[in-house]
C-alpha cells in the first residue's frame, strides 16, 4: 500500500517553503470538489463523473505526495468504468476517509 504521504515529493520545494505551503494550501482548497463530486456522483449512479473526479483527484494528489489517496482515485476510476455500485461503492467509502487522513497530514506539515 502506497504512503498517505511521500515527503519526497514535497521536499523538491524545502528551498522554497513558501512554494510548498502555497501549492499544498491549493489542493487542500480544491481538492475537495473532486472529493464530494467522486461522492456526489457515486451517490447518483454517474459513473462518468465518477470516472473525471477521481482522475482529477488523482492527478492533484500525485503532485503534493498524496500517493495513498492517488492510489485510491486510480483503483476508483477504473472501477467505475465497470459501472458496478458493488466495485464502486466499497471505494468511495476507503477515499472519503483516506482524504479525511490526507487533509489532515498536509495541513499539519504546512503549520510548521
Amino acid at each position: 500500500m502506497p504512503s498517505l504521504i511521500n515527503p519526497a515529493l514535497l521536499n523538491r520545494f524545502d528551498d522554497r517553503p513558501d512554494v510548498k505551503r502555497r501549492l499544498v494550501k491549493i489542493y487542500l482548497e480544491t481538492a475537495p470538489e473532486n472529493v464530494s463530486g467522486v461522492e456526489s456522483a457515486s451517490a447518483g449512479r454517474e459513473f462518468s463523473g465518477v470516472i473525471w473526479h477521481a482522475h482529477a483527484l488523482k492527478g492533484a494528489s500525485l503532485a503534493v505526495g498524496a500517493e495513498r489517496l492517488a492510489a485510491l482515485s486510480d483503483q476508483l476510476g477504473r472501477a467505475a468504468k465497470s459501472e458496478d455500485p458493488q466495485q464502486i461503492d466499497p471505494l468511495v467509502s476507503l477515499l472519503m476517509k483516506c482524504w479525511v487522513r490526507t487533509a489532515d497530514a498536509l495541513g499539519k506539515l504546512i503549520e510548521n
